[in-house]
């Protein structure tokens, strides 16, 4: 029997609601223990967040990069002598067919697969649906939400995780 413990470190508090009860949830890195984690998984790609994995990740354990980095992320002397002081693997993911050890495999579609046949449920996690033709007035109304960050009125904006567009529609 495998136990796993969950974090998730959020800078949006009020995504707490779309993740299960027994997955401890936290919106500063202050809540979670640094070097003590098998996996640490970076899903945003924002400067500064690669570090901070290598910080948390115990050492032996891995860092599974799944965002792609923004162009102000870089890896800096003090990273990488991290990842070779900890011994910490760097697994990459990506949405392609492409596997070096096994071109046959492709990870990503297994994935879909179980969300597609409900193994996984993510409906929880979808916070908004859209039509193709809604889909310009929700990217304004998100982009309005991300360039706000930090005044008063966020409170007053629109919370958004993930949302689906309907292309059919």
């Amino acid at each position: 029997l495998i136990v796993c413990e969950f974090f998730i470190v959020e800078k949006n508090s009020y995504k707490r609601k779309f993740f299960a009860e027994e997955i401890s949830f936290c919106d500063e890195y202050d809540c979670i223990v640094e070097s003590s984690y098998d996996y640490v998984i970076d899903s945003c790609g924002a400067k500064g967040v690669f570090s901070e994995c290598l910080k948390y990740c115990e050492g032996g354990g891995t860092v599974v990069q799944l965002a792609n980095p923004s162009k102000e992320v870089l890896i800096d002397a003090k990273d990488i002598s991290t990842m070779m002081r900890k011994e910490i693997k760097v697994q990459g993911t990506w949405n392609s067919s492409y596997r070096p050890d096994n071109k046959g495999v492709c990870d990503w579609q297994h994935a879909i697969t179980m969300v597609s046949q409900n193994i996984v449920n993510i409906e929880g996690l979808i916070s908004h649906r859209t039509s193709l033709k809604e889909c310009p007035h929700l990217m304004k109304q998100i982009f309005q939400r991300k360039s706000n960050i930090g005044e008063d009125s966020l409170d007053k904006l629109e919370e958004y995780n993930k949302a689906i567009v309907d292309i059919g529609s």
